[in-house]
């Protein structure tokens, strides 16, 4: 991991910082001396934004300068993702990192992965599962998993899925074929 991204921070950080600024004759230097960003990555009114916005509140008083939350959405996160992987690593940009970061490079939305942040903290964790229609032919996971496989036996493509499922799929040995004016689908819907 580079140097620079060794330095990127994210949410949690200004947690640490905040539970620093707490203790009653901690000498620190005068961080922040301006508001800090916090980047997410999605729209407003997401359970992602809503888990930002709560964090801020919490960290605000302690913190001693405001923490403003700008919301970055598009393209299933990349947006937001690229300009906090971008941003000087002074701590005064701070974002949330959902999954999706993961599956940008593997799919081909972005040249980020993981590594391309100093993940400090999870902040909370989100159970999420595979559902299918109740009159569906798809009883279990394995019952996708099958189809899956057999359509790539078949050589067929797989086509308007979101980002989490494509993710999936690249796990089975599928590649991306994106093609002239194709956009991922948000993945909003899978991780929030």
């Amino acid at each position: 991991m580079s140097t620079d991204s060794r330095r990127r921070v994210f949410v949690a950080a200004a947690l640490a910082l905040a539970g620093v600024a707490a203790l009653p004759n901690a000498r620190v230097q005068a961080y922040p001396s301006k508001p800090v960003r916090l980047i997410v990555p999605f729209a407003p009114g997401g359970t992602t934004d809503i888990i930002a916005r709560t964090v801020a509140e919490k960290i605000n008083g302690p913190l001693g300068q405001t923490m403003v939350v700008e919301n970055k959405g598009g393209g299933g996160g990349v947006i937001g993702a690229s300009e906090l992987a971008k941003s000087a690593p002074d701590g005064y940009t701070l974002g949330v990192a959902t999954s999706e970061i993961a599956t940008f490079k593997t799919i081909g939305l972005a040249d980020i992965t993981p590594d391309s942040y100093d993940i400090i903290s999870r902040i909370v964790t989100i159970p999420a599962g595979i559902t299918v229609s109740s009159d569906g032919p798809y009883k279990s996971a394995a019952d996708v998993v099958a189809a899956i496989q057999w359509l790539k036996r078949e050589g067929r493509v797989l086509s308007g899925l979101n980002v989490c499922f494509l993710n999936d799929a690249a796990r089975l040995g599928f590649t991306s074929r994106r093609t002239a004016g194709s956009r991922a689908t948000d993945s909003s819907a899978c991780h929030h």
